[in-house]
């Protein structure tokens, strides 16, 4: 299954380069990364074409002109960039644990509660660590 990441930035270069570095450090890197770009300055290009040069995974950088909060567009542009089967979206400032990505990317529930046991609430997806939810994973 192809998984894409899109992370969303808007003239946030420092917190883009931190989440970045948190894909870099996934234990699973069979991704691609999508930086789905709302208008941001020429420093934020910048800092996604020096984590292309070294990216473990194909990283795209879809950009939009400014003209106000259009976060909903530049999602939609970054999902028309991608033929991934499975899309995980995230925020620009979330740096995601070192299993984010590959947990979620698995599309396993299973595979999300395992991962999410050690208390992570990064995510609202079904299985995240909700009272009981983890026994009842695989119950009819």
């Amino acid at each position: 299954m192809r998984v894409a990441v899109i992370v969303p930035t808007y003239n946030r270069p420092d917190a883009l380069a931190a989440v970045l570095e948190g894909y870099a450090a996934q234990d699973d890197r069979d991704f691609e990364l999508i930086v789905a770009d709302d208008g941001s300055k020429p420093d934020t290009r910048a800092v996604v074409e020096a984590f292309q040069q070294r990216a473990p995974f194909p990283v795209k950088h879809v950009w939009q002109e400014d003209k106000g909060f259009r976060l909903a567009a530049v999602r939609n542009r970054a999902v028309a960039a991608t033929g991934a089967d499975y899309i995980l979206f995230t925020d620009g400032d979330c740096i995601p644990p070192p299993w984010f990505a590959g947990a979620h990317g698995s599309g396993s529930p299973r595979a999300c509660a395992d991962a999410s046991t050690a208390g992570c609430r990064c995510c609202s997806c079904p299985t995240a660590p909700i009272a009981g939810a983890r026994a009842s994973i695989g119950k009819a």
